[in-house]
């Protein structure tokens, strides 16, 4: 239950976020935070813009997504809490900004450090989720046997 109120509240979050800035920035217009930036971009590819313009694919590839992370979830939940922690910050991602793509048809990103693109709470979810996976998995004796065939 507590996985689900976490995806819940990154959702909300997000999505709050999105529609306050999207009201209250127009223009062009941003607010300068200091290290950062808030700037409404609409995305219409994916991670860093690419594949631009192709958000049908990118809905049906997010259903996919979310549907497999749904049922990883489900299963990791007896064996590891790290991993359904994971899947519970990439699916939160995934869902809310699949709630753009089907709402708006491109992902609202607002938060912008000027060296790097634009993104949002969600691709931070996503991203965050993703990467200690993937560093659990390599740092684990369970995971050795996952990855036979890669070295260190």
């Amino acid at each position: 239950m507590l996985f689900l109120l976490t995806v819940i509240a990154i959702i909300v979050f997000d999505q709050a976020a999105k529609y306050f800035f999207t009201l209250r920035l127009t223009g062009g217009s941003f607010i300068n935070c200091g290290v950062f930036d808030i700037r409404i971009v609409h995305n219409t590819g994916t991670a860093f813009g690419l594949f631009a313009g192709n958000n049908t694919f990118f809905v049906i590839l997010s259903l996919l997504a979310i549907a497999a992370i749904s049922v990883l979830m489900v299963q990791s939940a007896k064996k590891n809490l790290l991993f359904k922690i994971c899947f519970a910050l990439i699916l939160s991602g995934a869902a809310s900004n699949l709630i753009d793509r089907v709402r708006v048809g491109y992902v609202v990103d607002y938060i912008d450090f000027r060296f790097w693109p634009v993104f949002n709470i969600a691709d931070s979810a996503i991203t965050v989720g993703t990467a200690v996976l993937i560093i659990s998995i390599l740092g684990s004796e369970k995971g050795k046997g996952m990855l036979s065939g890669c070295t260190r």
